[in-house]
């Protein structure tokens, strides 16, 4: 949880790629620690491996929120192309939930109970080399030498004019608040209702669907496939369309991913067929690759590339937090509501909360959206009033606009 902040804040400063690299191969740790656990009959270094991969990221965590901020940087200028890049990320992790359990089965009888670990150590070595020769640095910041200094000491523009409309504020609460700062407290906000009961629900649905319509082995086998293709086939085909005509946008996706998931949670409640369990578990490929998306691209609208790493990182240590509790809460209320017959009630009240997740979301949303003071590119409010007295230059634009809203705020004066 926090070794993913801290990286993420890092590659802002100091760039991209060797934090990518620290993050792939702290994931390649606990792989040979697996291997040589195997040999010694021992699990201690399995154990130490995870643990360093958590300090350098968290695990996938951190190369997740690494490659969400790359893909930031590398498609600044396009919002649509971005979008569907985040969509594809997670459509791709659908893909591998879908194709590795195969793998992994096909490996260890090619090559003994060790041949999934040696796949795995030799994809790592592989994408450390990938990433080592044929990835850029992305981050515009440290592009040219000196982040955001001219060649005579001044502080200049951002590389990205879109970065400029970023630093924006909103009047709520009879307050004035940064945009970005409400944006990202209201994306966690989310994340927490969201992920807590869907982390604790996806690690009892199949114990569920055991209990009530006796699935077996190869049917939980079939519905993963099932699921991780649909959700790599909806992200590769249809949603690129959906985007290019202007139906999909970063705050929908959010939407339909959430109303994906109240859909799925409220009708496993009262699933009581296997027909029916394999028309819903499907559903579930829609919120888990579209939803993170969606939450990725209305961030990067807010943050530049001096703050985008940071961003990411804050909102994957929440997912990671609602990762560790969300089993307990929703197992021990399954538990207990299990043993009485009514194992439904726990899909039904994780619906509920999906719901309320829904309901924040729109509402929080759509009111910084309209409560936001318009300071993009194409606004007169980014112009320099004045000479700047100082070298920090867009710190006194932003000031400056801070005061133009408090003037029309108060209204014209009256005169006598």
């Amino acid at each position: 949880m926090v070794g993913v902040v801290v990286i993420g804040r890092a590659s802002d400063r100091h760039g991209r790629k060797p934090f990518l690299l620290l993050s792939y191969a702290a994931l390649i740790l606990p792989v040979v620690g697996l291997l040589v656990g195997l040999n010694h009959i021992s699990l201690t270094l399995y154990y130490v491996g995870m643990l360093l991969a958590a300090v350098a990221g968290n695990s996938t965590m951190g190369p997740l929120a690494l490659c969400t901020a790359c893909l930031a940087d590398a498609a600044a200028g396009d919002d649509a192309f971005r979008l569907w890049m985040y969509s594809m990320v997670g459509g791709l992790i659908m893909l591998g939930i879908a194709l590795w359990p195969m793998v992994g089965r096909l490996s260890n009888l090619l090559f003994g109970r060790a041949g999934f670990a040696f796949l795995c150590a030799a994809i790592g070595i592989i994408e450390i080399l990938y990433i080592f020769f044929v990835i850029p640095e992305t981050n515009s910041a440290l592009q040219g030498g000196s982040t955001n200094k001219d060649d005579d000491g001044e502080r200049r523009a951002p590389r990205n004019s879109s970065e400029i409309g970023k630093d924006s504020y909103i009047h709520m609460f009879g307050r004035i608040f940064s945009a970005r700062t409400m944006t990202l407290v209201t994306a966690c906000v989310v994340v927490c209702l969201t992920d807590i009961q869907r982390d604790g629900s996806a690690g009892v649905e199949l114990l569920y669907l055991q209990q009530i319509v006796d699935f077996a082995p190869k049917d939980i086998s079939l519905t993963m496939f099932m699921s991780g293709i649909l959700g790599f086939l909806v992200n590769l085909l249809v949603l690129p369309r959906a985007i290019k005509r202007g139906w999909m946008n970063g705050e929908r996706m959010i939407y339909s991913g959430l109303l994906g998931l109240v859909v799925f949670q409220i009708g496993m409640a009262f699933t009581n067929s296997k027909v029916m369990a394999f028309c819903l578990l499907p559903l579930q490929a829609v919120p888990c690759s579209w939803f993170p998306a969606g939450l990725s691209a209305i961030l990067s609208r807010y943050f530049g590339s001096d703050k985008i790493g940071h961003a990411l990182g804050v909102l994957q240590s929440f997912t990671s937090l609602c990762g560790c509790i969300g089993p307990v809460v929703i197992g021990s209320l399954f538990a207990y509501t299990s043993l009485r017959g009514h194992g439904g009630i726990t899909f039904l009240a994780a619906g509920i909360v999906s719901s309320v997740s829904f309901l924040v979301a729109v509402a929080m949303f759509s009111l910084i959206e309209y409560k936001r003071l318009v300071t993009g590119p194409d606004s007169d409010l980014t112009e320099p009033l004045a000479e700047a007295s100082t070298g920090n230059a867009w710190t006194e634009v932003d000031a400056m606009n801070s005061r133009i809203y408090e003037a029309q705020k108060m209204g014209p004066i009256p005169v006598d």
